[in-house]
């Protein structure tokens, strides 16, 4: 969000995380984002860094459900100092993307002034050019057309006229986009926004099959939570669930109720992957153990889940019966 020309202008890296806490206390959102960018790479002392992890999860989450613009600055040539209405006093070292309220704003970098109208939750680009073409002093001089005379023809210099130049900017950033085939609105333009956090409490119904002697199907719904150590917003965090089923398996119905503990592995842009294990209570089997992994979309309330369930307790025939599931889950999440 930061170039690095602007986090430099601080004496002290620390400052600047600590005055991003200080402004996020006072819930001014668009200088805590860009007072606390970066400072995940800061070495900053201990009685610090907690402060400024809390907020930055908490600046996170109040960006992704705030109605603030994201703006992106950018200059030619880089490395201008721009400022804008929207952040008085605020020295900005382009390319620089800030959060400001939706509205129209003047931008100035140099002697070069523009105006930007930003829409709520929407991301826009305003462009200044500050290098003028450079233009040789005009001369004054005569033509002699007598072939004797040996004179030089001179003539008058005038700036080249004017051309038009393909815009630097996507055409989806300025709404300008009429070539065939282009959108002018991109459905998928939310993505360039924050991610989802973790959801604290969600309420899922899957379906789906299980495998045990035969293929037969399953439905069931699940409680979960963020484990009571866990902050909201954090990112790989440990989660407890609790499921109740139904299925048809082992030549017969079956309902099945599992309290299970599970830890996000990996939490990219698109999707949660989660890795759990717990224990399960079989109608027709007694108590079971389970392991499961799970895949969620942040960006749909969808998940995809697998399951493998191995019985404690033996069967009439001396054997440990196990199954396994597959299932889909439709989800209403909180965050």
């Amino acid at each position: 969000m930061l170039s690095s020309v602007t986090r430099g202008a601080w004496a002290d890296p620390a400052e600047r995380c600590a005055a991003g806490v200080a402004a996020a206390k006072k819930g001014d959102l668009s200088r805590a984002a860009l007072y606390l960018d970066g400072c995940d790479d800061v070495q900053l002392p201990a009685e610090l860094a907690g402060d400024v992890a809390r907020a930055s999860r908490d600046v996170r989450k109040k960006l992704e459900t705030s109605e603030l613009s994201v703006l992106e600055v950018v200059t030619r040539p880089d490395g201008m100092t721009a400022e804008i209405d929207a952040l008085p006093g605020e020295q900005l070292t382009t390319p620089v993307t800030i959060y400001i309220p939706a509205g129209t704003h003047q931008v100035r970098a140099g002697s070069v002034t523009s105006s930007v109208t930003t829409k709520p939750h929407a991301r826009s680009v305003v462009f200044l050019d500050a290098k003028q073409p450079t233009v040789a002093p005009p001369k004054d001089g005569k033509v002699d057309f007598n072939e004797d005379s040996g004179g030089e023809a001179t003539a008058e210099v005038a700036p080249p006229p004017d051309q038009k130049h393909k815009p630097l900017t996507p055409c989806k950033y300025t709404n300008s986009c009429t070539e065939a085939g282009a959108a002018i609105d991109d459905p998928l333009a939310r993505r360039e926004l924050p991610p989802p956090l973790y959801p604290a409490t969600a309420f899922e119904v899957r379906a789906g099959s299980v495998y045990a002697n035969g293929l037969g199907p399953v439905v069931g719904v699940e409680f979960a939570h963020l484990a009571p150590w866990e902050d909201v917003g954090a990112e790989h965090p440990f989660v407890w669930s609790v499921r109740g089923d139904w299925s048809l398996k082992h030549d017969g119905h079956t309902f099945g109720a599992t309290l299970a503990l599970a830890k996000v592995i990996a939490a990219p842009d698109t999707a949660w992957l989660s890795l759990g294990a717990g224990a399960r209570y079989d109608s027709s089997l007694g108590v079971e153990g389970t392991a499961l992994v799970e895949l969620a979309l942040r960006w749909l309330p969808v998940s995809l889940g697998a399951r493998y369930e191995q019985s404690v307790e033996r069967a009439m025939d001396g054997s440990l019966p196990r199954a396994f599931v597959v299932e889909l889950g439709y989800a209403l999440r909180v965050h």
